[in-house]
Formats: structure tokens, sequence, C-alpha cells
């Protein structure tokens, strides 16, 4: 039914029809941001959100609703206050009731944004989400991350920047998401729920600084809940040093920026990495030893420099090694351990105990030579990276286009995903 023959001599129309049509004809405006100031506010127990906005200048008013729960903001709001609603102006055909269908509210002006902002951490932390002892430490090693920001954004670039700087060897996993906007909420939980059915050891969340407005969506109590009950341990860098969000808040560890973020993760691995050195020097130490003090009473080859070259050989691989391996490496390291720290109860039959512990030590520099990937190359397999350097082990890894470089016994091929 045109708009035209509707208002002919000739054709009539019931007033639930009346209605519908004003209400396309309304909801074809599109979204709208409206200032005014609330002079009543009612949310019922279903969530439904009644409010009426006044406007400062003049008597005019506005009805607005909408369902708590989608609503961006509403915990942060109250009667009297100054505010700027996002949503679609509607009619409500069976009352002929005209509002505005809203998903976003907030408080208008740097003061009372922070004071919004204020009532609401005060109603998590009555809840308990900014409790220390609840809040995770990362793991000792960090190989799997999920990295949620905005795509080619200064925080992406920054964070990878560093990372790459400094030879982490990490996987990193990109969940764009739009850090402000009406998507950017909705974006953002999907991306923390995605990334629990992964095996990450943390998840990242960072964005560049911005007024309280344009960090509105760190400051959501829905992206708040969903860190608060996320499995996986959380780092979070939103703004600059002076900004401070409630995800930062919630978050098991916080950065100032998201460049202090990428180093809290090297500093994270590089200083695990050197406790396996530390390990490994001290294990040196103390075979090193009981071999000066017992190698009189051994017979046969010179089994004190051979333990020591195979030693030294060990300790370069742990060295040279990537991350990947040291997990693995660390584990070898404390059986060995154990098997010498027994040794030195039974001396008296030190010569046996120590073909048993080079034994040890042949196995696990064999096993480090397994793990070697330059030695599975040699066997006819190839190492396959994108253009980042990160090794691709699924065809979910790429897409048409990609440039690969394929790694193989005698040089590396480049060859393009079609």
């Amino acid at each position: 039914m045109s708009q035209q023959s509707l208002f002919s001599e000739s054709i009539r129309v019931s007033v639930d029809q009346f209605n519908e049509l004003i209400n396309l004809q309304l909801q074809s405006i599109g979204e709208v941001i409206v200032e005014g100031e609330i002079t009543e506010m009612n949310i019922s127990k279903r969530g439904g959100v009644n409010l009426v906005l006044k406007d400062k200048n003049k008597q005019a008013v506005l009805n607005v609703s909408g369902y708590a729960p989608r609503i961006q903001g509403i915990n942060m709001i109250e009667i009297g206050m100054e505010v700027a609603i996002w949503g679609v102006p509607q009619l409500y055909s069976p009352y002929g009731k005209f509002s505005v269908s809203i998903y976003k509210i907030l408080p208008i002006g740097a003061g009372a944004l922070a004071k919004a902002l204020e009532l609401l951490k005060e109603q998590l932390e009555k809840e308990g989400l900014f409790d220390p002892t609840r809040k995770r430490p990362l793991p000792e090693l960090i190989t799997n991350i999920a990295l949620i920001t905005a795509k080619n954004s200064a925080a992406e670039s920054d964070f990878l920047k560093i990372l790459k700087e400094n030879n982490t060897g990490l996987n990193i996993d990109f969940y764009a998401v739009s850090v402000q906007g009406k998507h950017s909420v909705g974006e953002i939980l999907s991306a923390i729920q995605n990334a629990q059915n992964k095996n990450y050891d943390c998840i990242v969340m960072i964005r560049g600084g911005g007024s309280l407005e344009d960090l509105s969506s760190f400051n959501d109590e829905k992206i708040s809940k969903a860190i608060f009950a996320s499995k996986i341990p959380t780092l979070v860098a939103v703004g600059h040093e002076r900004d401070e969000s409630i995800a930062e808040l919630v978050s098991d560890v916080r950065a100032s920026t998201p460049s202090q973020a990428a180093y809290y993760i090297v500093v994270n691995n590089t200083n695990f990495i050197k406790s396996i050195e530390l390990q490994a020097d001290q294990i040196y130490l103390q075979i090193q030893e009981i071999i000066n003090l017992n190698k009189n009473r051994i017979s046969g080859i010179n089994i004190f420099e051979k333990v020591l070259l195979i030693l030294n050989n060990y300790k370069y691989k742990v060295s040279s090694h990537d991350v990947d391996f040291e997990s693995k490496i660390l584990r070898n390291i404390s059986n060995f351990q154990n098997a010498i720290e027994k040794s030195t109860h039974e001396l008296s039959n030190f010569s046996y105990r120590i073909n048993q512990l080079l034994n040890d030590v042949m196995h696990m520099q064999s096993t480090i030579e397994n793990l070697n990937p330059e030695k599975i190359v040699q066997k006819g397999y190839a190492i396959i990276k994108n253009s980042k350097g990160n090794i691709i082990t699924s065809v979910k890894d790429t897409k048409t286009n990609d440039l690969l470089t394929l790694k193989v016994r005698d040089g590396d091929l480049n060859t393009k995903v079609i």
C-alpha cells in the first residue's frame, strides 16, 4: 500500500494499519542520537526499560524504551542526569505510543560520565569482580594467545612490533573487533566467548586511548562480567597511562598501554627461559662436583670428560632452541635432577650410578635431537610459514592468495594459495 493511495478518497485503513505505516516511516529515519534530562525512569523485573527525557531548554519530552540487558550503559544512569541516547524511533501499534527504542545510553560530559562510572564500579566491586584474591597469574611460558583489538589499529601495530623486535615466536590468533560504536560490545563479547573454546595461554585485549565516551565499551558491564567469567587468564591494556577502564580492573593482569602489554609477555617468557638455564647450570655444577669428588673411583674410559662434553652440548641446545621445546626439556631436567640427587646417597656404587646418569643424559640428547624441526626437514618434510613468519598447522590458517614460504632440506620455496 503506497502513501499516495492511503490518503486518497477511495481508500480507508484501520487504526492498526495506519500505526504500522507510520512506524515503518519512523524506522526508515534510522539511528538517532538524542540528548535530554532523565525525569522519569522505570526498569521492570523482566528488564523492560521506560524513560522520559526532557529538553533542557523547552518543555518538550520524549519517551524512551528498551530491554535492559541489551542497553549499553543502563547501570550508569540515574534520574536527573543529562544523557545521550542511541536508538531508532518507533510507534508501538497497539497503543499508538511514540518512543525511541535504544541500545545505548551515556551521561553527557566528562563529569557526568565519571560519576556514572563510579556508580558502576561500586556495584561491580560489591559483586566481587575486582577481588584481587581471584586474579590469576599468567602461565610461566606463553606460547598461544588470543588477541582482541581493532584491525589495522595503532594498538595492534604497537603490540605486534614489540613482540617481533624481541623474537618471541608466539602463535597469535587475531580476533578483529570494533572497539567503539554500535556493534563494539557485541563483537567483543563474541570474541571473548569464542576464545574460550581453544587452548590459549592467555587472552590479550587492547585498544588506544580516547575520551570516556570513546572508551565506553570497555566500561560496559556485560564485557566486564565476560572477562570475569573467562576460564583463560586475561591481560588487558586500554588507553594510556592515565586511563583506567573497568575491563582492566576486572582482568587478571593490567598493562598501562598496548606496548606495555607486549613487554609484559616478553619479560614473562624471558624470565622462564632464564629459570631453565639456571636449573641447567645447577645440574651441571652438581654433576661436576660429584665427579670431582669421586673420579678416582671410576675405572675404564674417561667418563668425566665425556659427561661434561654431553652436558655442554645439552646446555647449548637448551639456550638455542625455540621456547616450544623448553617446556618439554624442563620436564626432562626435573627427572634428571632427581636421579642426580638420588645418586649422591649411593656413593658406594658410584661407578654404576654415573653410567646410569650418562645413559639418561644421552637419552635426553637423543630426545632433543628428535625435537629439532631441522631434523624433521632433513627427512623430506617441510615447514610452512605465512608472510608474518607464523607456522601454518592447518588449512584453516590460510586463505586464497596468501603468500607462503616452504622450508625444505636445501632451501626455501615461495608459493601462493590458489
